[in-house]
Parts: structure tokens; C-alpha cells; sequence
């Protein structure tokens, strides 16, 4: 578990032109660079959107208020990069954060003291943060679109103990772990879509979360495509619609570290996890020689708890080093439908 410092807030100085009145309840408040965003959300009340100029930030940023917006001018238009001096606002074990969005601090066995519910980030690059890019923590409907997340340390854009979050219309990549991760929630109901995850660790890393879908991403050159992993530590991992995505040539690798094993040229991976649908999905030249714990599009295996009930139909996949995967363990495991041509373990999935 990471243990965030979200206390500190930046210098005043904000440049705030508002109220500039959506309704009677809400406000935009502008912040230009050179100045503090940290002090317009301090100021923001729920209902307020916070507007970014186009230009470049050496901030990090906590947010605590429901309801609010941050919202710039575009994604490589507006660019929060971390400060030459970190100041202890969002920092983790990993490094420093850019974005964090939950109530600090955060006990270091997990539990979340407040809600946050109803923030929203758009329209903004995040990059060069030796911790996460966007960390949101015990949220509810928090949202991140159209946000580009680049060369981060540890996660892309990251959700933990949250619920009805939504990560859409993004651009992750080069970042050291997964481009987006969402985890540790019983009830997710999480939509991850419309997101392109490339160079990363894993591309999207769904892990001890319960109901939610990815749909319509495209995952290209991680060293896993999309992983979803029960460790058998947390509520589970359940009933996730997997369907649309593209997931071809993930074949960065990667060299594990402490119980994660390294990891190559692999599709789609359903490890430990049940009632996982995967369907509709082109998943196409995963195939790497590298050192790895197997080379496959798709996968199905059991490591601690047994992979159950998982339906893998309906997806193309070609010309991976070998297309199906699954070794036999767990029960009520079908594969039927695939465009394929070869699979292990049994060899006649396709």
C-alpha cells in the first residue's frame, strides 16, 4: 500500500477571474501559469470549474472538494510537470504525484475516511512525475478524459477504492507501471474506454476490483496489453466485460520485481479472476522471445485462487507466439468463436 502525503498546499497566487457564473451555484475560476491552481481549488466550492490557461505548470495538485472541475486547455496545450522541489502535496513512497483527488492523509492501511465524490480532470497533459501521474483515492464518479499521462514513474492514471469511476478518451504512455490501473473496490462499476495505453508496463491493469467494463482501447507495445488479476488479498476480482479493444504487439518486456513474474509479449491475461467475459477483441502479434512468464494473446491461468468461469468468444486472434492460453485449472472456463489458429494447454481451444 502507498502512503500519500496530500497535506501541503502550493504558494498563493492564483489568478482567479471569476465568478464568470455557469449558474447561480457555480463559478469558473481561472488560473494562469505562474500561479497556483492548488489555490483555486482551496477556494473552489462544489459545482465550480476550475479553467487552466494553455501553457506549463511546475505543480502538484489535492483535490478534497466534491463536485469540482479542472479543466485546461487541451492535452499538450496545458502541461503540469512536478516542481524542482517537491513539496510534500500528493507525494508517495514511489515519488511524487501530480494529481491526487481523495482526502489526506491517507491511512496507511487503506481506509478512507471521506468520500470525495464528483471530480473531474480534462483536457491536460500530466508527465514527468516520479510517482503516478492522476492518483485518485476512496472516490466516487471521479472522471479523467481527454487527459494525456507521459512518462510517469509508477502509474499512468491510477484509481484505487473507487467507485462508478470513469477513465476516458486518454492517451497513456511511457509510463513505468501500468498506463491506467483500477483497483481494490468491491463494487468498481468502473468504465475504462476510448483509451489508447502504449510503452507502459502493463496497459491497463485491473487488479482486486469487482464489476466494470473495458471497451473500445487500444493497447500497443506495454508488456501486457490488459491484465486482470485476482491476488486473492482483496474483495476479488469479478465480473468484467472486456470487449472491443485492440491489444497488438506488446512486446516491451519487462523484468518483474518481487512477486510479479517478468512479463513479454502477452495479450490479454485473466489470472485468478472470474466471470470475466472477453469478447470481440482483435488481439494480434503478442509474440515476444523475451524473458517471461509465457508469451500468449489471450490467457487464462490460476495463480492462489482458481480462474472460474470465464468466457473468452468472438475475438480474432492472429499471429501471437501462441494465440489461447489457458492451463486448465479453475472450472466452467469456456473459449469458443476465436479466430485463431494455435493454443496451449489444452491445444484445441481454437
Amino acid at each position: 500500500m502507498m502512503v500519500l502525503g496530500c497535506a501541503g498546499a502550493l504558494a498563493a497566487g492564483a489568478v482567479l477571474t471569476g465568478p464568470l457564473t455557469a449558474s447561480a451555484s457555480s463559478e469558473t475560476i481561472t488560473v494562469e501559469p505562474g500561479h497556483s491552481i492548488q489555490a483555486a481549488v482551496d477556494k473552489a466550492d462544489p459545482g465550480d470549474t476550475i479553467r487552466l490557461e494553455e501553457g506549463t505548470y511546475t505543480q502538484q495538485v489535492n483535490i478534497s472538494t466534491d463536485d469540482i472541475t479542472i479543466k485546461g486547455a487541451g492535452a499538450g496545450e496545458t502541461v503540469i510537470k512536478p516542481p524542482a522541489s517537491p513539496n510534500g502535496n500528493c507525494d508517495a513512497a514511489e515519488g511524487p504525484t501530480g494529481i491526487c483527488v481523495g482526502v489526506a492523509p491517507i491511512a496507511e492501511d487503506g481506509t478512507v475516511n471521506k468520500v470525495v465524490e464528483g471530480v473531474t480532470v480534462e483536457d491536460l497533459t500530466v508527465t514527468g512525475f516520479g510517482g503516478s501521474g492522476m492518483f485518485f483515492f476512496g472516490t466516487d464518479q471521479g472522471k479523467v478524459q481527454d487527459v494525456h499521462a507521459i512518462a510517469n514513474g509508477f502509474y499512468g492514471i491510477f484509481f484505487n477504492n473507487s467507485t462508478h469511476g470513469v477513465v476516458r478518451d486518454n492517451l497513456s504512455t511511457g509510463n513505468a507501471e501500468a498506463g491506467i490501473y483500477y483497483g481494490h473496490i468491491a463494487d468498481a462499476d468502473a468504465l475504462i474506454t476510448d483509451n489508447t495505453v502504449r510503452d507502459n508496463g502493463n496497459g491497463i491493469f485491473v487488479r482486486d476490483a469487482i464489476d466494470g467494463k473495458v471497451l473500445d482501447n487500444n493497447s500497443q507495445g506495454n508488456c501486457l496489453g490488459i491484465l486482470v488479476l485476482n491476488t486473492g488479498g482483496g474483495p476479488g476480482n469479478d465480473h468484467w466485460l472486456i470487449k472491443g479493444n485492440d491489444v497488438d504487439r506488446n512486446n516491451k518486456a519487462c523484468a518483474g520485481n518481487g512477486p510479479a513474474p517478468p512479463t513479454s509479449g502477452i495479450g490479454i491475461a485473466v489470472v485468478s479472476a472470474s466471470f470475466i467475459t472477453v469478447t470481440d477483441n482483435s488481439v494480434e502479434g503478442n509474440n515476444s522471445n523475451a524473458p517471461s512468464i509465457g508469451s500468449t494473446g489471450i490467457g487464462v491461468l490460476s495463480q492462489g485462487p482458481p480462474a472460474d468461469h470465464n468466457t473468452i468468444r468472438d475475438n480474432e486472434v492472429e499471429n501471437n507466439k501462441v494465440d489461447l492460453f489457458w492451463d486448465t485449472m479453475g472450472t466452467g472456463n469456456t473459449f469458443t468463436h476465436n479466430d485463431c489458429d494455435t493454443s496451449a494447454i489444452p491445444t484445441d481451444l481454437c
